[in-house]
């Protein structure tokens, strides 16, 4: 099982929303200092770092963090890269989303780009964003909890906070100031995990520092590798074929027109297979057949949606860097 955390370190390093009070961390005993223990005491917003918010925040007859349901922080979570389609916007509009595969009870978490900014201790206003109308597409979709990659959902200084309103107003919980790029890999890739990121037990809390992870037991069966019609981007994987052989793991070079059976004529699922390639019909066919494609290339012409990649890697050895995490974790 790899487990990606998706927490900000807690430390006096942390940003705090635009009038919010910064972390502060005192030592009450220290061993060095020859006390029995090491102890501290710890004054924060209750929208620190990593956190939830319950319905409470915005609504004061809301759900609370002592008795809001825990599914809805663990639980299956659909991951959605967005930075390659908002292509340096800061605002997720409607059509950002409706596009996704969204179903009620879903948890929807959004990786925007925004993930380096919890890393620097001055509020940034420049994050993305969820506008109030994207945000009341997502409350009309029922999901249970939408997840954002910096300290809000909202835009700094809206008036009104329509997206908070929207979201929490109908039961939703939210999840902010996750941090996609802890992984060794970079960003955490596209897809479906299990996640967990409880709130403390805060009586009538309106929000809570949460400890944020995915849980993914994804296997690989079988590694398929593509080249487009001009391309031969694949020499390298040469080292690549012994390392996926030792593992009891099916590879090889396929042609476009026989990708399709290759995926289905193996004795693995479908979901356990990946399709390494440069070639864009390429991913349509592997998507198609519930395999996960990694893409490999500078960009992606927009004829292929983020949706169809499990990874977008920017040369061979970033794929091949991938896969061996992937095998080895």
């Amino acid at each position: 099982m790899r487990i990606y955390d998706l927490t900000a370190v807690f430390s006096t390093n942390l940003p705090a929303y635009g009038g919010d009070s910064n972390v502060v961390i005192s030592q009450d005993s220290e061993i060095s200092k020859g006390h029995v223990c090491n102890g501290s005491t710890i004054t924060m917003s209750s929208h620190t770092g990593t956190h939830a918010d319950a319905p409470k925040h915005f609504i004061d007859d809301g759900l609370t963090c002592d008795n809001i349901p825990l599914e809805l922080f663990f639980s299956r979570a659909k991951v959605y890269d967005l930075r390659k389609a908002l292509d340096g916007r800061k605002l997720i509009e409607v059509g950002d989303v409706n596009r996704l595969e969204i179903n009620e009870s879903d948890i929807i978490l959004l990786n925007t780009g925004s993930s380096p900014l919890m890393r620097k201790k001055e509020f940034d206003p420049g994050y993305v964003s969820v506008t109030p109308e994207a945000a009341a597409y997502l409350a009309g979709k029922k999901i249970k909890t939408l997840g954002v990659d910096y300290l809000s959902v909202e835009t700094f200084g809206r008036k009104g906070f329509g997206a908070h309103h929207a979201l929490l107003g109908g039961g939703i919980a939210l999840l902010e100031g996750l941090v996609f790029d802890n992984s060794p890999i970079g960003f955490v890739p596209q897809g479906e995990y299990l996640l967990s990121a409880m709130p403390l037990k805060f009586e009538n809390g309106n929000g809570s520092p949460v400890r944020a992870a995915l849980m993914d037991e994804t296997s690989i069966g079988a590694v398929f590798w593509v080249c487009g019609d001009d391309s031969d981007i694949f020499g390298e994987l040469s080292g690549l074929s012994g390392f996926l052989d030792s593992r009891g793991v099916i590879c090889g070079s396929k042609k476009r027109a026989g990708l399709a059976d290759a995926i289905d004529s193996i004795g693995v699922k479908s979901a356990d297979v990946f399709v390494v390639t440069d070639d864009l019909p390429a991913i349509k066919i592997a998507y198609g057949r519930g395999a996960k494609a990694v893409y490999v290339g500078d960009g992606i012409i927009g004829t292929v949606e983020s949706s169809q990649l499990f990874a977008e890697c920017k040369n061979i050895g970033e794929a091949t860097g991938l896969l061996r995490f992937l095998l080895d974790s």
